[in-house]
Formats: structure tokens, C-alpha cells, sequence
């Protein structure tokens, strides 16, 4: 099974820009023009991942709905500069909603934001965290109450 998320973007060609320059996405192969010539449907790509952009006119979502809900979880290889691709999202002036920081759970973070409002959590895995260590760091700092 591969789940491939379809984010409702107000401009393709501008979302296409976004995850191949800045993120390392590359053009998935397919690209519908619409009528003016315009494309209003395409695939970008990471290895096996697939994120499909559909421009909002043809959508069939009710009036007023806002677009940009949602997160996207975008996990790294191991070989990725997550530092190196921080510092290049920051620089282009992409909102940063959560800093470059280390987490609880062994992955190196951040939230950025696309252009649509999408949350991207972009994570590369740096060290090992054993179920026990996860569950005695949540026991200490979350309380179900």
C-alpha cells in the first residue's frame, strides 16, 4: 500500500516550484494543462513517495473551505542535509513554524509552511530512542488529564 496525499493548491505550477527547488522533489511525469494552459493537476516525487497538487477550481470542495489543513510528515534519507536544506528553506523566506531542533524521539525537525498553508514536519532520523526511553519521556511529560 502507498498513500499518496492530494493537496488543493491554488497554483500548481507554483507548488511544483516549491517541492522541486526548495525541498528535492522532483516532477512525478504527470502534468494536465487546463484551458488556458495553465496545469491544474500534477505529481511531485521523493523515492516512493508521491504528493499530488490539484489546482482548487476543480476541486469539489464546499464554498469558503480553507485550504492548508493539514500536515505532511516528510522523513529524510539518511544521507540528507536536513541543516544544510533548514537553512536553504529559511533563506528562500518559507515560514518556519517550528525551529531546526533535536526531538524526544531520535529525529532532527522542523515545520515549515507551503504556500497553500500546508504544515511540512521535515525530520531525518539521528539516533536510536528505545520504546522504553519514548514511554518513560512521555509518562514524565504529558499527563492524560
Amino acid at each position: 500500500m502507498h498513500v499518496r496525499p492530494l493537496l488543493s493548491v491554488r497554483d500548481v505550477a507554483a507548488s511544483i516550484a516549491f517541492y522541486t527547488d526548495l525541498l528535492g522533489f522532483t516532477p512525478e511525469g504527470t502534468l494536465l494543462p487546463g484551458t488556458d494552459g495553465k496545469p491544474v493537476f500534477a505529481g511531485v516525487k521523493h523515492g516512493q513517495s508521491v504528493v499530488w497538487l490539484d489546482h482548487i477550481e476543480y476541486d469539489e470542495l464546499p464554498p469558503n473551505t480553507r485550504l492548508g489543513v493539514g500536515e505532511l510528515y516528510i522523513a529524510l534519507d539518511d544521507h540528507a542535509d536536513i541543516d544544510g536544506l533548514y537553512e536553504r528553506v529559511k533563506a528562500a523566506g518559507v515560514p518556519i513554524l517550528s525551529e531546526l531542533q533535536d526531538q524526544f524521539w531520535g529525529d532532527r525537525r522542523f515545520v515549515a509552511q507551503d504556500p497553500d498553508g500546508y504544515r511540512l514536519s521535515v525530520s531525518k532520523n539521528v539516533r536510536k530512542v528505545s520504546d522504553e526511553e519514548m514511554s518513560d519521556h512521555t509518562q514524565t511529560n504529558y499527563s492524560s488529564e
